[in-house]
């Protein structure tokens, strides 16, 4: 379980194994641990263009705002949450496939806007989320081989976005 609030460092540079190809970079979130000590990757894109930023940024408020649809225990983090309704997801009775459909929807459109998968369409990356969860925000992953929750300081990491873009924008002037 999360309790200590960590800092995100994230990182914007060139995709070189990429040869010819303009305009791609590694867009890499890192947790800081302790001041300093090593770095811990948490989750890595491919930034194709500029707008693959734009996804966080018109999220932004929301992500600030918008719990999880339905109640989350103390201990479970976003991305648990998400697993786990999907896992309950199969209806026993007719009864509750409309129902089922609504928080389905439900479910989606939270995704859309605190999956890092839906800002990466197209890439295989990590199921990662993140987003207020309680009184706190966290960035977490409920993948096999990748679990994780950090709490973390959401003004933070959206200042390391916007330093991110910019180092984009001066690794790929237009």
């Amino acid at each position: 379980m999360a309790k200590l609030m960590r800092s995100i460092r994230i990182d914007c540079f060139p995709a070189d194994e990429f040869a010819g190809q303009n305009g791609l970079a590694h867009l890499v979130f890192k947790v800081v641990r302790l001041a300093e000590s090593p770095t811990e990757e948490i989750f890595r894109a491919i930034v194709e263009k500029r707008t693959d930023f734009d996804w966080f940024f018109e999220n932004e408020v929301t992500v600030k705002s918008e719990q999880f649809p339905f109640s989350i225990n103390d201990a479970q983090s976003i991305s648990e949450a998400v697993t786990e309704f999907y896992e309950k997801a199969y209806p026993s009775e007719e009864g509750e496939v409309e129902a089922l459909t609504r928080h389905e929807d439900q479910v989606y459109a939270y995704r859309e806007r605190h999956s890092f998968r839906f800002g990466f369409r197209g890439q295989d990356v990590l199921n990662a989320h993140f987003g207020r969860n309680k009184s706190a925000f966290e960035i977490s992953s409920d993948d096999d081989d990748h679990r994780y929750r950090y709490l973390i300081n959401i003004e933070g990491f959206y200042e390391q976005l916007y330093l991110a873009r910019a180092k984009y924008d001066q690794l790929f002037p237009e």
